[in-house]
């Protein structure tokens, strides 16, 4: 019985988040889970989603920097006004969007280490789920930005030209 009043909280917590710019959580299926909370939140919740255990936590993160430095193009090209909020939103520092990119990729890397929008997008692209990401209530911007459904990006139309690439060169076609 201790569990169920946390899950009532957090329960009563997600009520709560939901209910910005008329979007509904009825239209996916949601379920309120609780993880360790040593800094490491979202990549434990993608593990606990994927593996049934928070144990692959560093899995996920490994997967969601790697993404991230391999289509840092894509991340980078997002539009202006959502790529200065990012930036904004960081806790990094730097002049330009991409400083600022780089040295969340660089700190991600480390356990423990806050993750935003921007490796939102890589996990979704790196473990091609779909992912609605809601945070708490910060000014009315902010929440435009961050609570959105993040869909896997780019990555997979690279994987399938490559695939086509591998099996030309096996067939003997080789392409310039």
């Amino acid at each position: 019985m201790k569990i169920a009043k946390p899950l009532q909280r957090v329960e009563q917590n997600k009520k709560r988040l939901f209910p910005f710019s008329g979007n509904r959580i009825s239209q996916g299926r949601s379920q309120v889970v609780c993880v360790g909370i040593d800094g490491n939140c979202v990549p434990r919740s993608f593990s606990l989603s994927l593996f049934c255990t928070e144990d692959f936590h560093e899995e996920v993160r490994c997967r969601i920097c790697i993404d991230s430095v391999v289509n840092k193009e894509h991340y980078l090209s997002l539009p202006k006004n959502e790529l200065d909020m990012l930036c904004t939103l960081s806790e990094c520092q730097g002049t330009t969007a991409k400083d600022i990119f780089k040295k969340e990729v660089m700190d991600v890397c480390k356990l423990g280490t806050y993750m935003g929008l921007w490796q939102m997008m890589a996990a979704a692209t790196a473990l091609n789920v779909k992912v609605l990401s809601v945070y708490p209530p910060k000014g009315q911007s902010c929440g435009q930005l961050l609570n959105r459904t993040v869909v896997p990006g780019k990555r997979l139309e690279r994987r399938r030209r490559l695939k086509k690439e591998v099996q030309h060169i096996k067939q003997g076609c080789f392409r310039v």
